[in-house]
């Protein structure tokens, strides 16, 4: 790693780097001069200096620029690092090091901050720094060449973060002009445009990078767009201050010219994370997390980190210490144990759930499903992402807003009192601002997805323990009949997209209920019925199963469309069904049971064609977008680490300790289930390549007709094509292309992270939004 000072300059575990290595299941990233043995650096190192240039002290003095000659520069940091090489590679053969360079990520910056910073503070125009811009740049690269000639096979190379916002340049170059400021976040419009050039010129020489090194992954990572989040949205991340030093002087910044934060007379608030700077200087913990999210899971690396590192399925969110072992049970290396269960015996409960991958053994806790859930959202786990361009930020367990409650009263069936107090929904400015993409949301599954359902089915059955505490303990405060500690997957889907929680099915009884969809999931469903277990000598209990839950939705569809069940059909075009997780315990009740996993086997292809029927009866009562979740790596769950512990080193994953065997079943349910939908895919095609408006054929385009001109023919739905009249995309496509100039990464950098003046830039208008703008 190669970084100026923002790899250690602030109060908490640091910078953006060291929240990556968390992730990545890495220790922090030992600093070079803290080793002295080859064994010292087994996981890397780091050679970042606080104050640290890319460029030597003797360029600037030769400038006019007075700098110490014991500046830590670029040349330096790489020639120890060559040093390292020569401590690494076994008889000095640097050839011997080809494969360890292959295998490492090099983290090249953020590096030229300090270029700019130390002349800006000396009183140097502006002007004249932006001339050191371009040696910068060719400092960078020319380091990433040589590591490359090394063998270094991926990069990251981070852009400079948002200058102008920082509270020190804030209080220096406070301004009276009203147009040196960008509105609504208060940033110097000015200073945030200088380091919009540095990384213009940075992306640029990355392209040309790569174009000569096209077997070689060289990441940018966008710290301005991801630190800019931070300021555009510091209630997303908890920050209140996002233009104040938690630590230093008075001033409306917090900081002052004679105090700085360690000298004189400053002083330290009460609470370092609802700030977004540190010192003046550099972001705090609060604010390095939020840009490592931002590279991590969202839009801010090119290409993305997540879409590249397929070996490194872990990264998938922050702060997670215990990924196998259950917050809520009765103890044991994995949480768990054969005489208690959470909520039954002899329990204990971990101090903070969010620490742990699992809430009871069984289901995973609130924050593995809202990491899934923002994988899922963003598009790295799912083969095309949602077309909701306000998906906004995922609240925290915090902030949980009753907005409307569910009566236990009100249901189909009586109901628990101690369940389903709250059905809830978060609301965000964006949120509120934002139409929802989908207006309902249909969900089947199990005890993975089930809201509430399994407390009007069985009532207070203390066999089932998600109807009591300590489940729901962490958001809801109180059981809710959800198998976590708190939300679901499909909570997180629901506030993403703007929408309640989806009402349990079971908790309704008119169409009104029903405004914004239903769950069907119920704990402990299967895919295929009892008896199909029971004709294979499998005892299964009676259970609900996929055709009860589809059942269900039929005589839904009876209550919101009586007359004619063809009044649905906009209604099931415009919704977006959550089929799954579903299978889960078609296998987990015959692995309990002690069925070899051989013969489990055998059912899959069932379960699977399970699935296959209730989609094909989706789409053919009018469904047009379907999520159809996987299976989970069953191999990672505490209770089946815990019967199924094994002496053999090879029946474990080395890199997560999970069962091997296990995990490759789960992956052949998804293989089969992947092949599936790809079959279905095939027989229910979008129109892409067909014009609405033409002459027909299978192009929807002919020689003798043209639209506007012949016997020409227009189609019912324009918004289904991707082509309007055989020359021209649809309005649809324009409206695609849109957003992802907008909001995706097909501008450089995007449009949404440089647009600062431009904050009204939200929801795309749909065709039926037609506002008069002018008269032809």
């Amino acid at each position: 790693m190669w970084n100026n000072s923002r790899a250690r300059g602030v109060h908490g575990y640091a910078s953006s780097r060291r929240a990556a290595a968390e992730a990545m299941g890495l220790p922090f990233v030992r600093p070079y001069w803290g080793g002295q043995t080859a064994g010292n650096f087994a996981s890397g190192a780091n050679f970042a200096v606080g104050g640290a240039t890319a460029l030597s002290p003797e360029f600037f003095r030769e400038r006019g620029v007075p700098m110490d000659d014991d500046t830590v520069h670029l040349d330096m940091e790489m020639e120890w690092f060559r040093d390292l090489l020569g401590m690494l590679c076994t008889g000095g053969d640097m050839d011997g090091c080809k494969g360890m360079m292959n295998q490492s990520l090099f983290l090249v910056g953020e590096i030229g901050g300090n270029d700019y910073n130390l002349p800006l503070m000396s009183g140097m125009s502006i002007e004249k720094i932006r001339n050191f811009t371009p040696s910068v740049i060719a400092k960078i690269s020319s380091i990433i060449t040589e590591l490359i000639g090394l063998g270094a096979k991926t990069l990251v190379v981070p852009g400079n973060i948002p200058i102008g916002c920082i509270p020190m340049y804030l209080m220096q170059f406070e301004s009276d002009k009203k147009e040196d400021y960008e509105p609504k976040i208060g940033c110097l419009r000015w200073m945030n445009e200088f380091s919009q050039y540095h990384n213009k010129l940075l992306v640029d020489e990355l392209e040309n990078l790569r174009k000569l090194h096209p077997d070689v992954t060289i990441i940018y990572a966008d710290y301005y767009g991801a630190a800019m989040e931070v300021f555009l949205s510091p209630e997303r991340f908890g920050i209140e201050d996002p233009l104040v030093a938690c630590c230093g002087g008075r001033g409306p910044y917090g900081v002052s010219a004679s105090v700085r934060c360690g000298y004189g007379e400053y002083k330290v608030c009460d609470d370092p994370a609802k700030y977004a700077s540190w010192d003046g200087f550099h972001p705090s913990e609060a604010a390095y997390k939020g840009i490592a999210i931002g590279l991590l899971q969202g839009s801010y690396t090119q290409p993305p980190i997540v879409s590249i590192t397929n070996s490194c399925p872990q990264i998938i969110g922050l702060g997670i210490e215990n990924p196998l072992a259950a917050c809520c049970g009765g103890g044991g290396p994995y949480g768990v144990s054969e005489t208690a269960r959470c909520g039954h015996g002899e329990y204990k409960v971990c101090d903070d759930p969010q620490l742990y991958g699992s809430w009871d053994g069984y289901h995973p806790s609130e924050a593995v499903f809202k990491a899934i859930a923002i994988g899922l959202l963003r598009g790295s786990y799912t083969q095309a992402p949602l077309a909701c361009p306000q998906i906004p930020e995922l609240g925290s367990s915090v902030e949980y807003k009753r907005e409307r409650m569910a009566s236990s009263t009100s249901g189909r069936r009586g109901a628990a009192a101690v369940v389903l107090a709250a059905v809830a929904v978060l609301l965000s400015a964006s949120q509120a601002l934002a139409a929802p993409c989908y207006p309902r949301v249909f969900s089947f599954g199990d005890s993975l997805t089930d809201t509430g359902n399994i407390a009007f089915l069985y009532g207070n059955d203390s066999r089932r323990p998600t109807l009591w505490p300590p489940y729901g303990e962490t958001f809801f405060h109180r059981a809710t009949g959800r198998a976590s500690n708190g939300r679901l997957i499909i909570d997180f889907i629901a506030d993403a997209l703007g929408l309640p929680f989806v009402r349990p099915y079971w908790s309704g009884r008119t169409a009104g209920d029903f405004a914004h969809g239903a769950n069907f999931a119920v704990g402990g469903a299967t895919a295929l019925s009892p008896d199909f277990y029971r004709e294979r000598g499998v005892h299964v209990r009676d259970t609900v199963h996929l055709d009860m839950e589809m059942n269900w939705f039929r005589d839904l569809l009876g209550l919101l469309c009586p007359d004619d069940l063809a009044d649905c059909n906009d209604m099931m075009n415009q919704s977006l069904f959550l089929v799954g997780e579903i299978g889960g315990n078609d296998y987990n009740h015959p692995l309990i049971g002690g069925v070899s996993i051989r013969k489990i086997c055998s059912f899959t292809p069932s379960v699977i064609a399970k699935i296959y029927s209730t989609i094909t009866e989706l789409i053919g009562l009018g469904a047009k977008t379907l999520v159809v979740p996987g299976n989970l790596p069953i191999g990672c769950i505490p209770y089946y680490l815990m019967i199924f512990k094994s002496g053999k080193k090879e029946d474990y994953e080395p890199e997560t300790g999970c069962l091997r065997w296990m995990n490759g079943f789960s992956q052949y349910h998804n293989k089969l289930l992947m092949d599936e939908l790809e079959n279905l895919r095939k027989l229910h095609p979008d129109n892409p390549l067909v014009a609405c408006c033409g002459g027909g054929g299978p192009y929807g385009v002919s020689e003798t007709a043209r639209c506007g001109n012949g016997e020409y023919k227009v189609c019912d739905d324009p918004q289904l094509y991707g082509s309007w009249d055989g020359f021209h995309p649809s309005e649809a496509v324009y409206k695609a292309i849109a957003t992802g100039l907008i909001w995706d990464s097909y501008t450089q950098p995007p449009i949404a992270t440089t647009t600062i003046s431009c904050l009204q830039i939200t929801e795309l208008s749909s065709s039926v939004e037609y506002k008069v703008l002018y008269d032809l």
